[in-house]
């Protein structure tokens, strides 16, 4: 199994053999330690290009107070992280997975589809022209990360990300936006880009727990 650094250096000459000038940046694991094998799918890096993008989101929850300007949206990195304890803690009640609002991003890894900056709203048919040229290392890197569960953000309600992702991955439908891929033997998550401000916390992390009760004690 490739290492993240060989896929990352490899990725990083195929995009400027494109003509892409903006920096490469590089995500995964963001806590070695604690790494619980979920993996969060997104888009881009929010227009951070300055170094890695899961050791910043680690430092972020060590020291909230150092990067109030990058933690400009806490209620997106907020469901990412609610998730994540959703699915790791299936019975806990919500008030206290509340508690884990930051934290729970530590037993997780982000890898991103564009691996170099974008704006506030991001500019889809670019994203997806990105994952079209890059999904062999989108895929590399999901492989590596050996996930148990994959988390999409933006797949339920963009169908070109989930076409790429269910024939990237054969995926076999369980239900809705719930899909099984047997070469990772991990569970497939299509859900609204945690950016998206209408969904309540309340029916977010219920879903994942849902997940985690039906589906994870198979795999």
């Amino acid at each position: 199994m490739l290492k993240l650094s060989s896929i990352f250096k490899e990725w990083e000459k195929a995009i400027k053999r494109r003509g892409v000038t903006d920096r490469f940046v590089p995500d995964g694991i963001i806590d070695e330690n604690q790494y619980q094998n979920i993996v969060w799918v997104l888009r881009e890096t929010n227009d951070y290009e300055k170094g890695n993008l899961a050791e910043l989101i680690n430092d972020c929850i060590e020291n909230p107070q150092a990067h109030k300007k990058y933690w400009k949206t806490p209620s997106t990195h907020y469901k990412m992280a609610l998730a994540v304890a959703g699915l790791l803690y299936p019975e806990k009640k919500i008030d206290d997975l509340k508690t884990l609002k930051r934290s729970a991003l530590k037993h997780a890894a982000i890898v991103n589809m564009k691996k170099t900056k974008g704006g506030r709203n991001s500019n889809i048919d670019e994203i997806i022209k990105f994952l079209d040229e890059d999904k062999a290392f989108v895929k590399q890197e999901i492989e590596a990360l050996k996930p148990k569960v994959v988390i999409v953000g933006g797949m339920k309600t963009v169908n070109r990300i989930r076409a790429t992702m269910i024939k990237l991955f054969d995926l076999k439908q369980k239900e809705k936006d719930v899909y099984y891929s047997k070469s990772l033997n991990a569970i497939i998550l299509a859900t609204y880009h945690p950016a998206y401000t209408a969904i309540k916390y309340e029916v977010w992390i219920d879903f994942f727990q849902k997940v985690s009760k039906k589906y994870l004690q198979e795999l």
